[in-house]
């Protein structure tokens, strides 16, 4: 028999604790980490199920993040899913079962049906609200992420909401309802620490889109938070500059923006009081000439992560010439650089609609002078619609930068006619893991077909002769040229990096159209698992 001791609730509790899942991993995840939250879920759910004793403390746990509505509203069975709405009144109990898992969601995206936040799904909110008797939905909710609906914010809303992720629609696009929103939810800023906040335009278009037009919160106000993304794009003039600087207390801050013409020159003669103590992550979308003057007048002087990008138009020209001026002003200790290239979809129906400029090469976006930067431990570059393949040379150019490395990823398109010869060989790659034995991502968009050995002897004697081991644990090319032999190629990345983090063998599968991610992925795991086993494959 169980003891009274070990059915204390306490006891129960700090054990479901224990298995928090967490919120949803990011799709660059560790397989790993994944797995591993799929099976506390599971664990908790069956744990509710053993005992009285254990269904409260299993069930705070596994509802307290909440990520999609729907799974709620279909707690009730008068709501249909395909209306959008219910089609009845719903009963008591069936309310009471609802509370008894709303009171325990700390988390919640209160989005739901295909068009969130479109007027249509008023009647929605009414009814909980009206049920609700205007008490908010959630009374322990601490993290809310919803669009732009009068209903929900009303029903969702609390004192206790710290991190708000919302969307709201401009003033003169449906001034009425903008006020409506903003009135609602400005009583409420003051509770918020981390503030994601989106005004755009509907029907706008561009990387500027609705820049020039008047927001209906005003962000310089809130001098308490401690994140802050401004999703949509601003105007920056030097009282909205000031006022970021001097948030005692921001730690992330994200800006698409760019400097009012009329002031660029008087900004980048003055000499601005010292500010952004505390920031320590920095994301910034800009013109380079605009993204220098920024480092340069506020100087951060203890953020570790800095995100640049540059959103391009296809036609017009990239300055890429002005790239050196923003390298420049990186902080020499800077921990984690990001570097996003982006330009709007092109024609679908088009028979080649790659987007590439002559001036936008590997060596252009990592030059030499990034390669000083030896306190580096990520280094993320990302290329959206944009064909920037790093070839061959250009990784062995790398081998000597940032000594302490622990993350490089490198992704961009490559096309059917790109020449394969020029892309990195294996051999490549595996001189720059050894250059840098701390690396635990390597993400490149291909390797070359030509030189992988075919036989374990060949490799032993070649690439991997003299091999120190590696401990990389996620490995990933986004495109498998025709002619790669994909075994040979899972049995070199398997000799070499014996620690690969490829989750448990029910995560893999063959799609069917038979996606060679997935065929590289079974061959890594067989190879695994024979070591494991002690088999021969």
């Amino acid at each position: 028999m169980v003891s009274s001791q070990f059915l204390c609730r306490d006891i129960l509790s700090k054990v479901s604790e224990h298995l928090e899942p967490g919120s949803v991993p990011h799709f660059d995840e560790f397989p790993a980490i994944v797995a591993e939250r799929q099976l506390r879920q599971y664990t908790l759910a069956v744990s509710a199920r053993v005992c009285s004793s254990f269904t409260a403390p299993a069930l705070d746990v596994l509802w307290r993040d909440m990520f999609d509505f729907n799974n709620l509203l279909c707690l009730f069975p008068t709501y249909s899913s395909a209306e959008c709405g219910f089609v009845g009144a719903i009963a008591e109990k069936e309310w009471q079962r609802f509370q008894a898992y709303a009171s325990r969601i700390r988390s919640i995206n209160g989005n739901f049906g295909k068009n969130p936040g479109s007027p249509s799904q008023e009647p929605v909110w009414m009814v909980l609200l009206q049920r609700s008797h205007g008490s908010p939905l959630f009374p322990r909710l601490e993290f809310l992420t919803i669009n732009g609906s009068l209903g929900g914010l009303m029903s969702l809303l609390a004192p206790t909401v710290h991190n708000l992720n919302v969307y709201l629609p401009l003033p003169s696009a449906n001034a009425r309802a903008a006020n409506l929103l903003t009135d609602t939810l400005r009583p409420h800023l003051s509770h918020v620490k981390t503030l994601v906040i989106n005004e755009y335009a509907p029907n706008a278009s561009g990387p500027r889109r609705g820049i020039s037009i008047p927001k209906s919160i005003d962000i310089c106000a809130l001098t308490h938070l401690e994140y802050l993304d401004v999703v949509y794009p601003v105007i920056v003039r030097r009282p909205m500059l000031q006022a970021f600087m001097t948030f005692p207390n921001l730690r992330f801050l994200c800006l698409t923006f760019e400097f009012c013409e009329n002031e660029r020159a008087s900004l980048a003669a003055t000499n601005f009081a010292p500010g952004f103590f505390e920031l320590r992550s920095l994301d910034l979308t800009a013109s380079y000439n605009d993204l220098a003057l920024f480092l340069e007048v506020t100087n951060p002087p203890q953020f570790e992560t800095l995100v640049l990008a540059r959103e391009l138009e296809r036609g017009d020209d990239p300055e890429l010439g002005d790239l050196p001026q923003v390298y420049a002003k990186i902080p020499p200790l800077l921990r984690c650089l990001n570097l996003r290239f982006y330009v709007p979809p092109g024609d679908s129906d088009a028979p080649d609609d790659r987007y590439t400029d002559p001036l936008l090469t590997p060596l252009r976006v990592i030059p030499p002078s990034l390669h000083a930067l030896h306190n580096l431990r990520e280094v993320l570059v990302r290329f959206q619609n944009i064909s920037c393949p790093l070839e061959n040379d250009d990784l062995a150019a790398l081998y000597t930068a940032w000594p302490a490395l622990e993350r490089f990823e490198y992704n961009s398109v490559l096309y059917y006619d790109d020449d394969p010869s020029r892309l990195p060989t294996l051999r490549t790659l595996f001189a720059f893991a050894r250059a840098h034995p701390r690396l635990s991502r390597l993400s490149l968009p291909g390797i070359s077909p030509d030189g992988i050995p075919d036989s374990i002897d060949a490799l032993n004697a070649g690439l991997l002769r003299d091999w120190p081991g590696h401990e990389l644990r996620l490995f990933r090319l986004k495109t498998y040229l025709m002619g790669t032999r994909l075994v040979s190629l899972a049995r070199a990345v398997d000799r070499a990096f014996p620690a690969l983090d490829l989750g448990p063998v029910r995560a893999s599968k063959i799609e069917s159209d038979g996606h060679p991610t997935d065929l590289l992925s079974l061959s890594l795991l067989a190879f695994q698992m024979s070591r494991k086993f002690g088999t021969t494959v």
